[in-house]
């Protein structure tokens, strides 16, 4: 069986190996690790392996439109196609008879009139009676054309285009923010008992305060219903106060003279896990700012800081050992 292998950087490498039906089955491998499998004849398995690879934050764009023959264009589309219809509509080509263009006028009215006269009439059958009235060659797939868009539009649902669903999506979302920008989703605190009288008894106490201003600006934020991008993570709090984190982070030295310690560094791994963070190069994309609130700082350590702490933890360790 043949074998080819390419390497797309250090860390990504494609094998294409043919099956017993000499069919090309690709496998890309990152970091040595097999992540995505694909019949390289099969344009549907090609568009999900594309998709997979940039969702995984496997590679870009444009190095998934590589491995798997698209261009980069094509490996966005398919990506907002997926985020709106779901994974079906990227395997589907959504092909078939489109609109008769080529007959208007009196030739699509004749068309429509014998159709109308005879419903059971096969599409060639028509064809043939409307090239006799008109004089003209008429084809049968024009016909078929034809009766499935009087079908569409006798129908009671309105079947929209990709596309037009695409456009109806996006407006629907600017007139959300348009009218629910400046509002905070809530819960449903009202219709469950015991969550009301809490809720009550929490408007009692006084309103909580910071010392650290990008603290106390996003209190004041979410007060007022704001939405800020990190709010949820505020939950995971009670969780690191039922395991007794700080006492278990005390046991790490404290860096005099440096503005971020080990424990901050923790934090911030962990609300960038909870939070989907890819790695730590894509902490770059994140707001310091709003992050930095969850582990009580002005701003969240760069992925610079975090790299050069981890690699002196490494060599410390590395020393220790040999």
């Amino acid at each position: 069986m043949d074998r080819v292998s390419k390497k797309i950087n250090n860390d990504l490498r494609v094998i294409t190996v043919s099956n017993s039906s000499s069919e090309p089955i690709t496998t890309v491998f990152f970091k040595f690790i097999p992540v995505v499998k694909f019949n390289a004849h099969s344009t549907p398995e090609r568009r999900v392996a594309a998709v997979a690879l940039v969702e995984q934050g496997i590679c870009d764009q444009q190095t998934a439109g590589t491995i798997c023959d698209f261009h980069r264009n094509t490996v966005s589309k398919l990506k907002s196609i997926k985020a709106s219809f779901g994974i079906t509509a990227i395997i589907s080509d959504n092909r078939g008879l489109k609109q008769p263009l080529k007959y208007t006028g009196k030739v699509r009215a004749t068309i429509e009139q014998i159709l109308t006269a005879h419903p059971t009439w096969k599409d060639y059958q028509v064809a043939n009676q409307a090239s006799t009235e008109l004089n003209e060659d008429i084809s049968r797939s024009a016909v078929a054309r034809i009766r499935i868009s009087q079908q569409a539009t006798d129908s009671e649902a309105i079947i929209y285009s990709q596309d037009r669903m695409k456009q109806l999506i996006q407006i629907a979302k600017t007139v959300d923010e348009d009218n629910n920008g400046d509002r905070q989703l809530t819960l449903n605190l009202e219709n469950v008992a015991h969550f009301k009288q809490k809720t009550v008894e929490f408007e009692q106490n006084e309103s909580p305060h910071s010392p650290v201003k990008s603290e106390q600006d996003l209190i004041e934020r979410l007060q007022t219903g704001e939405r800020t991008p990190f709010a949820g993570g505020f939950m995971h709090h009670l969780l690191l106060q039922e395991i007794n984190y700080d006492t278990l982070m005390s046991c790490l030295p404290a860096i005099k003279g440096n503005t971020y310690q080990y424990q901050d560094m923790l934090s911030t791994l962990y609300f960038s896990i909870a939070n989907d963070v890819k790695s730590i190069e894509s902490l770059k994309l994140i707001n310091s700012s709003c992050l930095g609130t969850l582990i009580g700082k002005s701003r969240s350590p760069d992925k610079d800081v975090i790299s050069g702490i981890i690699l002196a933890v490494y060599l410390k360790l590395i020393s220790a050992v040999s």
